[in-house]
């Protein structure tokens, strides 16, 4: 086009033949029509509005030969332009040009081991290039499936088919034992953590062996949300299938099992609570922050732990100390009570006693309830102490005195005496050696209630009264005793110092 115009005309003579195919090739939509005799007086023999391509050419009859005959082509929308139309038209004897076949598409389909089906195609007609659409050979379809295709040629022209994959199984297999095994290897890190890759293992179970595999492939690497779909045949031709959507994402620390948990027990004897933190669920190291195994907290204390493993996942948890300490288990009161037979000369007793107490309690406070230290008690006189400390624990002893009127003690044939008894430090032990101990010597010893020794002397025996002088002045007032022992005998006598 070179100018602006609502039409375009063309003209031809008409052949020998009296019949022409023309062939328009447009770029926009157009009406024609086709005349003869003069340009001041046209009649129209054919007119039409634009062709289907893929129905081929225009057929012209019943034209005369040697005359001239005139093309009309109008635009049906808008008016032509030089810059915007695109046109061709050819004209040609109709015995000069090859018979026009329409585009066909033909389906065939093909049963691999007697069940699944595969589709090739045949293209008859149409003007090439021809474009296939549709599913390639190699594309695996199940008894009953409906495959559908078309192909499209140069002039944009179109033709579609269809088949039925109708590969069908024996009919043993209706009863067939044949079933997938698929696993799914969910792949990990060096630390445990998910990538988000899959290995899939593809097996067959049952049926009659030999299975032949297809679709997803044995030993696939897929990644999540992945579809697959596997297909196992057995040579009896039945088959089994199995489809789904891998299922494995990648880790993030919403998949954590970290988890921190922090014990404690409540020690009564300190009362303090100890911790004891646990940490399980982590993927590699872990490095934990906040208060630790084996610290010691107070009643209601506060503790926080947190942890954070090789993936980069925390957790954390706190708390209080909540603990109900039994003060008393702390606190540990100790009370003992003994009592010193008075006696009037070595190894007599007057029917009296002095009583002797010694308490203590880490709480402190102590003081004694009843009889008091010190008390003077008779003979066969009951006596009761009880301690309490300044946290309420109490503990009470009781007993009966038993310091009897007597001469001197005597054991083993040997008697001991001590005076002044109780004593301020000084004191001096009686002891009468009988004839029949021949010369001997003997071991005294000072032993506090503690049962530790805090002196010993070696002294010699002889028939007779033996004295010896003891010294306690430097040791606290309380209770001690005074050991006398050698290979053959063993006595003990108390003391009280003031």
């Amino acid at each position: 086009m070179v100018y602006n115009a609502p039409d375009v005309w063309y003209s031809f003579v008409a052949s020998a033949e009296k019949a022409v195919a023309v062939r328009i090739n447009a770029g926009f939509i157009y009406h024609y029509a086709i005349y003869s005799g003069t340009c001041t007086n046209l009649t129209e023999k054919l007119c039409g509005n634009m062709p289907d391509p893929c129905n081929g050419f225009i057929q012209v009859n019943n034209l005369i030969a040697g005359q001239t005959y005139f093309l009309q082509i109008i635009a049906a929308t808008n008016i032509l332009k030089s810059e915007e139309a695109q046109l061709c038209v050819r004209i040609d004897e109709l015995s000069l040009t090859q018979v026009f076949e329409p585009l066909n598409l033909t389906l065939h389909l093909d049963c691999l081991h007697g069940v699944l089906g595969q589709v090739n195609y045949t293209v008859e007609g149409g003007i090439a290039p021809v474009q296939y659409h549709g599913p390639a050979s190699t594309e695996l379809f199940l008894p009953g499936q409906k495959i559908e295709a078309f192909v499209e040629d140069a002039n944009g022209c179109r033709s579609f088919g269809n088949i039925n994959a109708s590969c069908l199984p024996p009919s043993k297999c209706n009863n067939t034992s044949l079933t997938t095994d698929v696993r799914v290897e969910c792949l990990v890190d060096s630390i445990g953590r998910q990538t988000g890759e899959v290995i899939l293992h593809v097996a067959g179970k049952g049926g009659s062996g030999v299975y032949y595999q297809y679709g997803t492939p044995d030993g696939s690497k897929l990644k999540h949300n992945d579809e697959y779909k596997v297909i196992v045949i057995d040579k009896d031709s039945c088959y089994a299938i199995e489809e789904g959507k891998i299922n494995c994402p990648p880790f993030t620390c919403a998949q954590s099992a970290l988890k921190v948990d922090v014990k404690y027990d409540c020690i009564d004897s300190l009362l303090k609570a100890v911790l004891n933190v646990e940490v399980s669920g982590q993927l590699g190291k872990i490095t934990l922050n906040g208060n630790a195994s084996g610290e010691f907290l107070n009643q209601g204390d506060s503790f926080r732990t947190s942890v954070t493993d090789e993936a980069g996942c925390q957790n954390e948890i706190s708390g209080i100390i909540q603990c109900t300490f039994d003060s008393c288990v702390y606190a540990s009161p100790l009370l003992d009570v003994d009592y010193i037979c008075i006696g009037a000369a070595p190894g007599q007793s007057t029917g009296r006693a002095i009583l002797v107490v010694n308490g203590s309690s880490k709480a402190g406070g102590v003081y004694y309830i009843g009889h008091q230290p010190g008390d003077t008690l008779n003979d066969k006189d009951s006596y009761s102490v009880r301690l309490k400390d300044s946290f309420g624990c109490e503990l009470e002893t009781s007993g009966e005195i038993d310091c009897t009127i007597s001469s001197l003690d005597h054991v083993d044939g040997v008697l001991v005496g001590v005076q002044p008894n109780p004593s301020f430090g000084k004191i001096e032990l009686s002891i009468q050696w009988p004839k029949e101990k021949l010369n001997s010597e003997i071991y005294l010893s000072v032993v506090n209630l503690q049962g530790l020794i805090l002196q010993t002397n070696k002294v010699q025996m002889l028939e007779g009264i033996n004295k010896h002088n003891l010294d306690l002045s430097n040791y606290q007032s309380g209770i001690y005793s005074i050991r006398i022992s050698s290979a053959e005998f063993n006595s003990w006598v108390k003391v009280l110092k003031l």
